[in-house]
């Protein structure tokens, strides 16, 4: 992760007036792909497909402050509910959200802006089949640092970009194994290129 930010490929998609390079949801899905071919744990999914890309997507670049240096964003694909500038509801399958330093949640009044240690958000971690760490969000009466103009769907339709660039990697890095394991397996003594 350290080494993606001095690349300097988390900024991709930063606009260049908050100190990134100001390029698009292509360049983002090439680096997604990139670490799906390699199934590397690390919040890049997260961060890029759940965070850079909704806000850079909504004009609120001003949120992406740290990022280019490696912080953390995640987002939860569920609704809240925003009461007297309250937040409640609950969400599951949020990625990195106890590493986050800012989780995105969609209310009713725009897409908020909340710290995972905010006062009144709980987070239970849930047991993953990657083992990558991901968490059940609960918010009872929780202050958003921020609220942006947006929608579930605008979240939704990053994170589906950014999935499918991510499986297009997972499913390369897999034919690439499955290749180099038929190309050099042995069948008893005789390796299968000698049985051909």
């Amino acid at each position: 992760w350290k080494a993606m930010a001095q690349a300097g490929l988390l900024a991709l998609a930063v606009p260049s007036e908050h100190g990134g390079d100001g390029l698009g949801a292509v360049e983002v899905a090439a680096v997604l792909t990139a670490v799906g071919r390699r199934a590397v744990a690390q919040p890049a999914y997260a961060t890029l497909a759940l965070g850079v890309l909704p806000l850079t997507r909504l004009r609120a670049g001003e949120h992406l402050t740290g990022v280019a240096d490696g912080a953390v964003l995640t987002a939860a694909l569920e609704a809240f509910t925003l009461t007297d500038d309250r937040i409640d509801g609950r969400a599951r399958a949020v990625p990195y959200a106890a590493q986050a330093h800012r989780m995105l949640l969609a209310t009713d009044a725009g897409i908020a802006l909340v710290s995972p240690d905010a006062d009144g958000v709980a987070l239970t971690r849930t047991t993953t089949s990657a083992g990558t760490p991901e968490y059940t969000v609960e918010c009872a009466a929780v202050r958003a640092e921020d609220i942006v103009p947006g929608t579930l769907a605008d979240l939704e339709v990053c994170a589906i970009a950014g999935a499918a660039a991510m499986g297009d990697g997972v499913l390369a890095g897999a034919l690439d194994l499955t290749a180099e394991h038929v190309r050099t397996r042995e069948i008893g003594r005789a390796s299968c290129r000698e049985r051909v």
